[in-house]
């Protein structure tokens, strides 16, 4: 059991009182006491004008100095995004990257990352290219190696893959990448909230995340990270009110920190509700947290293991893992398997995420995961 009191935390996560919730890695569900605070900066900036708009932005620096040291950054590194996506848009049209150029992708991708690098390629930008990942890490190192050419420029992948929870090695590979003189990208969406992370030390050039999954914050809240050696190498998509112009020459610059990739103008008060969406995560104690999803997550494997014909498609490691567990199950059409996904939730409400890539169910152990939770769920699907 967590150190934390589990009945009476979720008793604060009035989300659970109607459902079965396992799919964090998609949304978090976030707890009243949050949501309280989120709604008194909400009417602070909208009800009082410029006066409570710019309360809400000072608030909003703090939010990024606690991010930032959640991350292992520094603050002026850290860019506020609308979500993971909106992140990785900014290296893959900031980099200086040519047609002659290779993007080097890992083959389990969440899939819109494949979409924006095939788009630059289609209008003249970078090559695709992809190499397979293993649950084993030195085995997804060798097939990085073996996919490496002269012409990666860039290298990009995720911390823990989307589909089947596999945990790369990510420091490995940013080491490689620096070795090959190329630009290293790391999403951190399923990552961040499920094991300590430190991106200085990862040594990766430039990373992506989002608050509303393992961090349970408000939707809408994402964050980039740029080492800031190459803030400067990144050409902006967008010139906004920070940029300076020389009133003689007329010449533009664009700020080397953060403010490059940011607008003005942005609903603050959402940024700013990631702090206490992580102070509340605080006081639970990130390693109570770190504890009791792994073991959750050890609780919800072996029930996959004690069932005949059910298939484990996540590593069966933990450290190879994270969180989330993807499996396969016997009666369940794997070319439908939203169906039955949907099903489960009108019928039952109980709250997964179908895997279509891989034709399984994929679950998240959260930190107010129980194990009535899991006993609800595995007599669903004995039922079926």
């Amino acid at each position: 059991m967590p150190s934390y009191d589990l009945a009476e935390l979720r008793q604060q996560i009035p989300g659970l009182q109607s459902c079965t919730y396992l799919n964090t890695g998609t949304f978090g569900i976030m707890a009243q006491p949050v949501f309280d605070q989120l709604m008194k900066l909400m009417a602070e900036a909208e009800l009082q004008g410029s006066p409570g708009y710019h309360e809400v932005q000072k608030k909003m620096r703090h939010t990024r100095v606690q991010l930032a040291t959640l991350l292992g950054c520094h603050a002026d590194e850290l860019a506020f995004t609308e979500n993971a996506t909106h992140g990785l848009n900014i290296p893959a049209f900031g980099l200086p990257l040519g047609p002659k150029d290779t993007v080097l992708l890992s083959g389990e991708e969440y899939p819109i990352c494949e979409h924006i690098f095939r788009y630059r390629e289609q209008n003249g930008g970078p090559r695709l290219k992809f190499f397979k990942i293993e649950h084993n890490p030195q085995d997804t190192l060798e097939n990085l190696d073996l996919a490496w050419d002269s012409s990666v420029r860039c290298v990009m992948v995720s911390a823990v893959t989307c589909e089947t929870a596999v945990r790369l090695p990510v420091k490995e590979i940013c080491d490689f990448a620096k070795y090959k003189m190329a630009w290293s990208i790391v999403d951190m969406a399923q990552a961040v909230g499920q094991y300590p992370i430190h991106l200085h030390d990862l040594g990766c050039d430039m990373a992506l995340g989002g608050g509303h999954k393992w961090l349970h914050g408000p939707k809408g809240t994402g964050w980039f990270y740029a080492r800031k050696e190459v803030i400067p190498q990144l050409r902006p998509m967008w010139v906004s009110h920070t940029a300076l112009r020389d009133p003689i020459t007329h010449e533009v610059f664009i700020p080397n920190d953060r403010r490059r990739f940011e607008l003005v103008g942005r609903p603050y008060a959402l940024f700013a509700g990631l702090s206490p969406a992580i102070e509340w995560l605080d006081k639970l104690g990130w390693s109570n947290i770190w504890h009791h999803q792994a073991d959750m997550r050890e609780r919800m494997c072996r029930e996959i293991e004690k069932r005949e014909g059910f298939r484990l498609l996540s590593p069966r490691i933990f450290e190879q893992s994270s969180s989330l567990v993807t499996f396969r199950m016997p009666c369940v059409d794997e070319k439908n398997v939203d169906a039955y996904v949907r099903d489960a939730w009108e019928k039952a409400r109980i709250y997964l995420r179908a895997s279509p890539l891989t034709g399984g169910i994929r679950l998240s152990a959260s930190y107010f995961t129980n194990l009535e939770d899991i006993e609800r769920l595995f007599h669903y699907l004995d039922r079926k």
